[in-house]
Protein backbone atom coordinates (compact mmCIF):
# COMPACT_ATOMS: atom_id res chain seq x y z
CA UNK A 1 0.00 0.00 0.00
CA UNK A 2 1.18 3.80 -0.86
CA UNK A 3 0.85 6.70 1.04
CA UNK A 4 -1.27 9.50 -0.86
CA UNK A 5 1.16 12.41 -0.09
CA UNK A 6 3.97 12.67 -3.10
CA UNK A 7 7.18 12.21 -1.29
CA UNK A 8 8.76 16.01 -2.23
CA UNK A 9 5.77 17.19 0.03
CA UNK A 10 6.23 14.63 2.59
CA UNK A 11 9.85 14.76 3.93
CA UNK A 12 12.09 16.42 6.44
CA UNK A 13 14.01 19.33 5.56
CA UNK A 14 17.07 18.17 6.17
CA UNK A 15 16.77 14.94 4.75
CA UNK A 16 15.34 14.24 1.82
CA UNK A 17 14.45 10.32 1.28
CA UNK A 18 17.29 9.24 -1.26
CA UNK A 19 19.40 9.77 1.55
CA UNK A 20 17.99 7.88 4.58
CA UNK A 21 15.94 5.17 2.53
CA UNK A 22 18.87 3.40 0.53
CA UNK A 23 17.07 0.07 0.64
CA UNK A 24 14.01 0.62 -0.53
CA UNK A 25 12.98 -0.80 -3.65
CA UNK A 26 11.05 1.23 -6.27
CA UNK A 27 7.70 1.18 -6.94
CA UNK A 28 4.73 1.27 -8.99
CA UNK A 29 3.90 4.87 -7.35
CA UNK A 30 7.82 6.24 -7.60
CA UNK A 31 6.47 9.31 -6.34
CA UNK A 32 4.32 8.22 -3.56
CA UNK A 33 5.69 6.02 -0.79
CA UNK A 34 4.75 2.73 0.62
CA UNK A 35 4.13 1.73 3.95
CA UNK A 36 7.47 0.35 4.15
CA UNK A 37 9.08 2.95 2.93
CA UNK A 38 7.59 5.76 5.02
CA UNK A 39 8.45 3.15 7.84
CA UNK A 40 12.04 3.06 7.03
CA UNK A 41 12.33 6.51 6.35
CA UNK A 42 10.98 7.00 10.35
CA UNK A 43 12.94 4.70 11.72
CA UNK A 44 16.61 6.39 9.83
CA UNK A 45 15.88 9.63 10.83
CA UNK A 46 15.14 9.34 14.59
CA UNK A 47 17.67 6.31 14.93
CA UNK A 48 19.79 9.46 16.40
CA UNK A 49 17.15 10.79 18.46
CA UNK A 50 16.54 7.54 20.26
CA UNK A 51 18.67 8.66 23.17
CA UNK A 52 16.74 11.89 23.80
CA UNK A 53 13.35 9.87 23.57
CA UNK A 54 11.06 8.49 26.28
CA UNK A 55 8.13 6.71 25.47
CA UNK A 56 5.27 5.32 27.29
CA UNK A 57 5.51 7.13 29.65
CA UNK A 58 2.96 9.38 31.27
CA UNK A 59 4.16 13.61 31.97
CA UNK A 60 3.07 14.45 35.47
CA UNK A 61 4.76 18.00 35.82
CA UNK A 62 6.66 20.05 32.82
CA UNK A 63 7.58 23.76 33.63
CA UNK A 64 10.19 26.08 32.26
CA UNK A 65 12.83 26.49 34.89
CA UNK A 66 15.49 29.14 33.88
CA UNK A 67 16.51 27.79 30.30
CA UNK A 68 15.94 24.41 30.64
CA UNK A 69 12.88 22.33 31.08
CA UNK A 70 11.79 20.20 34.15
CA UNK A 71 10.18 17.73 33.34
CA UNK A 72 8.31 14.89 36.19
CA UNK A 73 7.25 11.49 34.06
CA UNK A 74 5.80 8.22 35.61
CA UNK A 75 7.94 5.81 33.42
CA UNK A 76 5.01 2.81 32.45
CA UNK A 77 8.06 1.26 31.00
CA UNK A 78 10.26 1.10 34.17
CA UNK A 79 7.97 -0.53 36.69
CA UNK A 80 6.42 3.06 36.78
CA UNK A 81 9.18 4.52 38.53
CA UNK A 82 8.95 8.34 39.08
CA UNK A 83 11.87 10.60 37.33
CA UNK A 84 12.37 14.21 37.30
CA UNK A 85 15.02 15.52 34.50
CA UNK A 86 15.95 18.89 32.95
CA UNK A 87 15.68 19.12 28.83
CA UNK A 88 16.62 21.61 26.64
CA UNK A 89 13.77 21.23 24.56
CA UNK A 90 10.46 19.12 24.95
CA UNK A 91 7.86 17.27 22.16
CA UNK A 92 4.92 15.45 24.11
CA UNK A 93 3.24 13.20 21.54
CA UNK A 94 0.25 11.83 22.77
CA UNK A 95 -0.70 9.43 19.99
CA UNK A 96 -4.64 9.96 19.58
CA UNK A 97 -4.84 8.18 15.96
CA UNK A 98 -3.82 5.20 17.31
CA UNK A 99 -6.86 4.21 18.53
CA UNK A 100 -9.80 3.74 16.17
CA UNK A 101 -12.82 6.10 16.67
CA UNK A 102 -16.48 4.86 15.48
CA UNK A 103 -19.56 7.00 14.75
CA UNK A 104 -22.10 6.99 17.58
CA UNK A 105 -24.95 5.82 15.46
CA UNK A 106 -28.06 3.98 16.45
CA UNK A 107 -27.46 0.82 15.70
CA UNK A 108 -23.91 0.86 14.99
CA UNK A 109 -22.94 -0.61 18.46
CA UNK A 110 -25.39 -3.55 17.72
CA UNK A 111 -24.15 -4.26 14.30
CA UNK A 112 -20.22 -4.41 14.95
CA UNK A 113 -20.90 -6.66 18.22
CA UNK A 114 -22.76 -8.84 16.00
CA UNK A 115 -20.42 -8.97 12.96
CA UNK A 116 -17.24 -7.27 14.24
CA UNK A 117 -15.67 -8.42 11.05
CA UNK A 118 -18.22 -6.54 8.87
CA UNK A 119 -16.95 -3.11 10.38
CA UNK A 120 -12.98 -1.99 9.38
CA UNK A 121 -11.61 0.96 10.55
CA UNK A 122 -9.25 2.47 7.97
CA UNK A 123 -6.20 2.80 10.43
CA UNK A 124 -6.41 -1.76 9.38
CA UNK A 125 -6.93 -1.16 5.77
CA UNK A 126 -3.76 -3.13 4.38
CA UNK A 127 -4.88 -4.22 1.09
CA UNK A 128 -7.41 -4.28 -0.98
CA UNK A 129 -7.52 -8.00 -1.38
CA UNK A 130 -9.74 -8.27 1.22
CA UNK A 131 -12.87 -6.88 -1.06
CA UNK A 132 -12.55 -7.76 -4.22
CA UNK A 133 -15.65 -8.99 -5.64
CA UNK A 134 -18.24 -7.31 -2.86
CA UNK A 135 -20.52 -4.38 -3.67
Amino acid sequence: MNGNVPRHLFHFPDQPWSTLTPSAEPVAFENYPSLDETFEYFQTYAKPLRDHCVCNAEVLYLRHQGSKWKLTIRDWADNEEIKTSLWDAVVICTGPYDFPSYPETDGFATVRAAAPQQIWHSKFYRSPKPFVGKV
